[in-house]
């Protein structure tokens, strides 16, 4: 895991900003409940599909402020 900080706009989308100040840029719910996933902030059946509706609403509620590390798959990615 990466230390980063997330940032979400007035329209949902989040931006995650790490220490070397390069970002990633999640649109989609699909991307923002797998990041959630990915870092812990969100419990995933050991069967989820990827699929958003699969996590309930447990993702729905989750709350950016609340992670500071971020998956390295997103680290790698990150422009």
């Amino acid at each position: 895991m990466k230390m980063c900080d997330v940032y979400k706009d007035h329209m949902g989308n989040l931006t995650i900003t790490f220490m070397d100040n390069k970002t990633t840029f999640l649109q989609t719910d699909y991307d923002k409940a797998s990041f959630f996933v990915g870092c812990g902030l969100v419990d995933a059946p050991d069967n989820w599909d990827g699929q958003p509706d699969n996590l309930h609403d447990t993702w729905y509620y989750a709350e950016e402020d609340d992670i500071t590390e971020c998956p390295d798959e997103y680290y790698e990615i990150r422009e």
